[in-house]
């Protein structure tokens, strides 16, 4: 079982950073929650309040070139139908039900049902499954 590990987009910063701690409760001197993030790769870490950052957790999978892929990803993958069709699909990823998957249509928080792709199915069929991008 993979150790949830967290990233969050700083819509103030317009950068990613990794999740190091998440308080629900807020600073002692305010009642608002945050996280704090750390710059991957450097020293800089910062505090930013919930309402100002996007918090994005990781599926436990890997892309084809072993970068991690998480919930906001961007995906480009190929399955393979019952007929031996190729499908290309270039999707985000996202959490719904009790799964990662990527929906076939969507607005980014309105999902419909049994509309999606697992995230374990389209690595499963892909072995050059890469992200391409994020939703940010």
């Amino acid at each position: 079982m993979a150790i949830p590990k967290f990233r969050a987009y700083d819509k103030n910063r317009k950068k990613y950073g990794e999740v190091l701690y998440i308080d629900f409760l807020g600073h002692m001197e305010c009642t608002i929650p945050y996280v704090t993030l750390h710059e991957k790769g450097g020293d800089e870490w910062w505090d930013c309040d919930f309402a100002d950052c996007d918090i994005e957790q990781w599926t436990g999978l890997k892309d084809s070139i072993g970068k991690d892929i998480y919930v906001g990803d961007i995906i480009h993958f190929d399955i393979q139908d019952y007929n031996g069709g190729d499908h290309l699909y270039t999707l985000p990823v996202c959490y719904w039900v009790d799964q990662f998957c990527c929906p076939y249509k969507s607005s980014r928080f309105e999902i419909e049902p049994d509309c999606g792709i697992s995230i374990g199915e389209a690595i499963a069929n892909d072995d050059e499954l890469v992200i391409v991008g994020n939703i940010h």
